[in-house]
This record gives structure tokens, C-alpha cells and sequence, in this order.
């Protein structure tokens, strides 16, 4: 049996960036399997939100219906970067819930 998409999904991410004042942007490319399908943007001042991207139905049926999201943080930063706190760990984005649709 062969699986038709639509020609485009939709890929809805709530998310919650680490963006402390210091630091007041951070940018979150996204890929699917392997291609670039957008950015996610935040700011120190709307660090969560809910961010659309479409997904091309092309890169799911090259991948025989599968999906490997891969989220690259441009620049993760630490709380003790940002002389919050003592946690070394480079934070960048928490992903809440993602629907695709």
C-alpha cells in the first residue's frame, strides 16, 4: 500500500527558549531529514511561544514516511554564562509539544 501525503505538513512547536537578558536572542534552525525547512526566533521578551513550520510532503516520501527532526541551537548558552547561577549545562530550547499535521 502506498502512503500519500498532503503537500505540505504542518509542524506546530510550542516552545521554551533559554534567552536571559544578557543574551536577548536566540535562533533555532530546523531540519527534516536532513533539509532545511525554517528557523524558530526568540527573544528575551516572548522566550515561549507557538511557531509554525511547514514540511514539505517530498522529504517524508524520500524517507518512506519517516521523519528525523533535528533542532541546532545557534548559540546555547549556560546560566552561568549569563551569572544566574553555577549550572554549567548549555540550554537552548525546550520543546513543550509539537503536532504535525
Amino acid at each position: 500500500m502506498i502512503r500519500k501525503f498532503p503537500p505540505v505538513l504542518l509542524a506546530a512547536l510550542i516552545g521554551l527558549a533559554y534567552v536571559p537578558p544578557e543574551y536577548p536572542q536566540q535562533m533555532v534552525q530546523v531540519a527534516v531529514n536532513g533539509q532545511p525547512i525554517g528557523e524558530l526566533h526568540y527573544t528575551a521578551k516572548a522566550n515561549q511561544s507557538l511557531q509554525n513550520l511547514q514540511i514539505p510532503a517530498s522529504l517524508i516520501a524520500k524517507n518512506h514516511g519517516e521523519l528525523l527532526i533535528l533542532f541546532s541551537i545557534a548559540q546555547p548558552r549556560s546560566p552561568m554564562q549569563a551569572m544566574e547561577s553555577k549550572d554549567i549545562r548549555s540550554l537552548g530550547l525546550g520543546a513543550e509539544s509539537m503536532t504535525i499535521h
